[in-house]
Order: C-alpha cells, then sequence, then structure tokens
C-alpha cells in the first residue's frame, strides 16, 4: 500500500516494504525538481518533477515488536547518525534488490555495523 507524505519539503511515497529472514526493505519513491535553476526570469516552467527511487534498508528482528511497514522515526530518525548511502557506478541501471544479508555483498557488514543503509538509484533509473 503506498503512502504519500510531505516532510521537510520533501515529499515521498512509500511504494514497498518487506521483510527478508532478518533484513527489512523499504522502497521509497522521491519527488524532486527536474531543474534547480531558477528559470522563473526567463519565463520558463520550474515546476516539473522526476521521481527518484531508494530502497532503505535496515536490520530486523523477527518476533520482535518493530512495525514491518515503513516507520520514519523507527526506520532512519532513530539510527540517522549511522546512515549510509550507497551510490553505484552506473549509468542507466538501478541497484540490486536485496535479497538477503548477503546480497549485494556488502550489505551484512554495513548491517552488522548497526547501519541503515540507503541504495540510491541515479535519476531516471529506479
Amino acid at each position: 500500500m503506498s503512502s504519500n507524505v510531505k516532510l521537510s519539503k520533501a515529499e515521498y511515497t512509500v511504494e514497498d516494504t518487506y521483510i527478508i529472514d532478518t533484513i527489512k526493505v523499504s522502497t521509497i519513491k522521491f519527488k524532486v525538481p527536474l531543474n534547480h535553476v531558477n528559470l522563473n526570469s526567463f519565463g520558463l516552467n520550474t515546476s516539473s518533477k522526476i521521481d527518484v527511487y531508494i530502497k532503505l534498508i535496515n536490520n530486523y528482528k523477527p518476533g520482535s515488536r518493530q512495525p514491518k511497514e515503513f516507520n520514519f522515526h523507527k526506520d532512519i530518525e532513530n539510527n540517522s547518525s549511522n546512515l549510509i548511502v550507497f551510490l553505484q557506478g552506473g549509468p542507466g541501471f538501478p541497484t540490486d534488490i536485496p535479497t538477503s544479508r548477503s546480497s549485494p555483498a556488502f550489505l551484512g557488514k554495513l548491517l552488522d555495523k548497526n547501519y541503515t543503509v540507503v541504495l540510491l538509484d541515479q535519476r531516471g533509473t529506479g
């Protein structure tokens, strides 16, 4: 179930959240400006937006009281000091879809160190 949220001027939609073994993965779509340059003075439309996707991965303890759905406070805010963003080399391909703690290969090591991992798809590839 998708839900639209506006937070700190960021507009995003949670596309999906799922649990695999001991990881929780949320796919989130952000609406961002197509052009960040202020072109209004030239009479050009600057309201066009594009979608940018991230996959947010957290540890998940089966049987815990952690929510199975995306929860901003528990999934990001509580661990904001241990947030790491992975940028793939590209061009033109989205990041891997996590299928376990060991896929992508670096994922388990970061989660073992209590990082919240953000896989950012390059603009136009999600």
